[in-house]
């Protein structure tokens, strides 16, 4: 407790203050009452190359991101953070299929209906799922529909099914938009195979490959076997 005391020069360093406002973050992200809105002035402007090549302040200026109707700039720190964190795992699937040279609204040209397989998700994946809204914003004026599937041996949700329409922003309620999330307990090699409909991208976040992951390396396999040219995303942690 001295020695804490005494350290006045790391009490004021910028990682002793990042350290804090985490700390904070968590605090607020597991509390019941915790609840930021996110939302955009350009729901539906399809986002151009520059907008991926200039980055994050683009991406800001591009979509009007804004927290509780506040520019996104003008809100405190903590809230900055945890809508950074929430937005990176739908974006960073955007500009992963950009860079292929398949961006969403590519993939989604003349399609009303968008179906994406998410496999192994984890905690953060399925922590507030409107995030993942912001494919609907981005895929094109003629998107209405979207399903996503969250698959793996790890998902314990116990809902199979849920609609988030009620949660949808007024621009996409106004469209007739409607999003729906299921969850599916299983090996995804099985899932492969019985797959209700064909994605039209798939998305493994935050992958942790093991030489002796006998699983994931049948999975990637199965994934060869098919062939079937479908865009699929990996992000690390």
């Amino acid at each position: 407790e001295a020695c804490r005391a005494g350290d006045e020069p790391h009490k004021s360093s910028w990682q002793c203050q990042q350290v804090g406002l985490t700390t904070r973050l968590i605090e607020a992200m597991t509390s019941p009452d915790f609840n930021v809105k996110i939302n955009f002035q350009h729901p539906d402007v399809i986002l151009d190359d520059s907008v991926y090549t200039s980055g994050w302040a683009a991406y800001i200026e591009a979509s009007g991101l804004r927290g509780h109707d506040i520019p996104f700039l003008q809100i405190t720190p903590l809230y900055q953070q945890y809508i950074i964190d929430l937005v990176s795992y739908p974006m960073s699937v955007l500009d992963s299929l950009h860079g292929a040279g398949c961006s969403i609204d590519q993939i989604c040209q003349n399609k009303t209906h968008l179906e994406v397989h998410i496999f192994r998700p984890t905690g953060a994946v399925l922590a507030d799922c409107r995030k993942y809204e912001e494919w609907l914003h981005r895929a094109g004026p003629q998107l209405l529909t979207m399903d996503i599937w969250f698959v793996g041996p790890e998902v314990t949700v116990g809902v199979p099914e849920y609609d988030c329409n009620k949660f949808l922003c007024s621009s996409c309620s106004q469209r007739g938009r409607s999003m729906r999330l299921h969850f599916k307990q299983c090996e995804i090699v099985d899932w492969l195979s019985e797959a209700p409909a064909e994605p039209d991208f798939r998305v493994i976040y935050e992958a942790h490959f093991s030489p002796n992951d006998t699983k994931m390396k049948a999975t990637l396999a199965k994934l060869r076997d098919l062939d079937d040219r479908r865009p699929f995303v990996i992000t690390e942690s």
